[in-house]
């Protein structure tokens, strides 16, 4: 951290990748959980962030994976009418209650 700048740097090493070096701008609040965090586990701040980046970059891909899988479905006809869905959903109910 640079004297309360609200700035982490974060270095990662990524394959075919130009990016290896970048500054991210946080609230003070968020900084300062930061720093409890990483005194918790260990972890410089850096690290710390880093992990979490590689984990919300991760989320990211799956999120976006399951949205083209279901985007290629929708378009190919493979979908459900709202009525279906509910009926579904009511037969799980059902089916949990008994």
């Amino acid at each position: 951290m640079r004297g309360g700048l609200g700035a982490v740097e974060i270095l990662f090493g990524l394959q075919r990748a130009t990016l290896t070096h970048m500054e991210v701008r946080i609230t003070p609040e968020l900084e300062a959980e930061l720093v409890h965090v990483d005194s918790r586990t260990g972890r410089t701040p850096q690290q710390f962030a880093a992990d979490v980046l590689a984990r919300g970059v991760e989320e990211e891909q799956r999120i976006l994976s399951a949205m083209e899988q279901g985007i290629a479905s929708a378009e190919a006809g493979r979908f459900l009418e709202d009525e279906e869905v509910l009926a579904w959903l009511e037969q799980q109910e059902a089916a949990e209650r008994s």
